[in-house]
């Protein structure tokens, strides 16, 4: 998968930037999807419902490309 992606960019100069929310407002939810203890729980992470989660990541990318130029 690496090599897939990133192969041709291996001799070259390469600069990463990943953004993330340590403290987001918004919460999802695991639920059980039946009695049955071998039976996977449903998991909803619900990104981005608090409005302000997606304020936060933007602002984050933002400070990224200014950083960058």
């Amino acid at each position: 998968y690496f090599e897939a992606i990133f192969g041709p960019y291996k001799e070259k100069p390469l600069y990463f930037c990943l953004s993330q929310i340590l403290h987001p407002k918004g919460r999802g939810e695991v639920t059980l999807r039946s009695a049955d203890p071998y039976d996977p729980p449903v998991i909803d992470p619900k990104y981005f419902s608090h409005p302000d989660d997606l304020e936060v990541i933007v602002e984050g990318k933002i400070y990224h490309v200014v950083a960058v130029i």
